[in-house]
């Protein structure tokens, strides 16, 4: 018996002692074929005599199984920041999302005078110092009633 691989990337065709047989694309086929029509296959370039793996199959490297570890990690690390990044996305944009008010402050403006602002919106302006320091040791409640009321 004599084992033949079709290492050619399409079906082709063998003549053995039964016929014509047909063998897939790194197949092997075994049975009898005449000592010249075996030369004249393996002499084609599409058969090899024996079994033969196909491209991709002779097994990795240690140097080929290395770099699929360390490329394995790679992914892994990577996921994990995508992980992170995917949630300090959302706590950013919840903080944004929300109503969270920034607080009411007076601050110096210039001349003396002083604005009551939140954030970077001015609110009131033209305070005096003496205001602005009474303004500021306020709880927030008493500083939006003082705004409300002051715009009347």
């Amino acid at each position: 018996m004599t084992k033949v691989t079709n290492i050619s990337p399409g079906p082709r065709g063998l003549h053995t002692k039964d016929g014509l047989v047909f063998v897939d694309p790194h197949q092997v086929w075994e049975g009898e074929i005449d000592d010249a029509a075996l030369k004249s296959a393996l002499d084609t370039g599409w058969f090899a005599k024996g079994e033969k793996k196909a491209p991709g199959d002779e097994g990795d490297s240690e140097e080929v199984v290395n770099l699929k570890t360390q490329l394995a990690e790679r992914d892994q690390q990577i996921a994990e920041l995508r992980t992170k990044l995917e949630a300090a996305e959302k706590a950013v944009s919840e903080a944004a999302n929300s109503n969270q008010t920034v607080a009411l402050k007076a601050e110096h403006h210039g001349g003396g005078k002083f604005n009551v602002t939140q954030g970077e919106a001015v609110l009131l302006s033209g305070l005096s110092k003496a205001d602005a320091d009474a303004f500021n040791a306020m709880g927030e409640e008493d500083k939006a009633a003082y705004v409300e009321a002051s715009k009347k």
